[in-house]
């Protein structure tokens, strides 16, 4: 479920920056979100890492949790205000 979630997550994340991002400049925004990704991959992984060490097994997992919901109160505000728009 964690994988399915993650997965599911990436491409809403991909297809909202493809959407209102230039044709232009497309592949340098995917490189750049790729970048800033892995990097924060590596960053979650240390976080993650020292919290399991000094406050124990769960926190690792709630910090995650709470940074998901943070993208999500972000997203529907974006798409509240209008600067998310589906024009399908």
């Amino acid at each position: 479920m964690l994988v399915l979630g993650t997965l599911m997550e990436q491409v809403c994340n991909e297809a909202i920056m493809f959407r209102n991002a230039d044709r232009e400049i497309r592949g340098v925004i995917f490189g750049v979100a790729n970048t800033f990704g892995f990097l924060g991959q590596f960053i979650f992984s240390l976080v993650g890492g020292i919290m399991f060490d000094d406050l124990g097994p769960k926190w690792p997992f709630l910090l995650v949790g709470a940074c998901d919901f943070m993208l999500f109160v972000i997203t529907a505000l974006l798409g509240w205000c209008g600067v998310i728009v589906n024009d399908i």
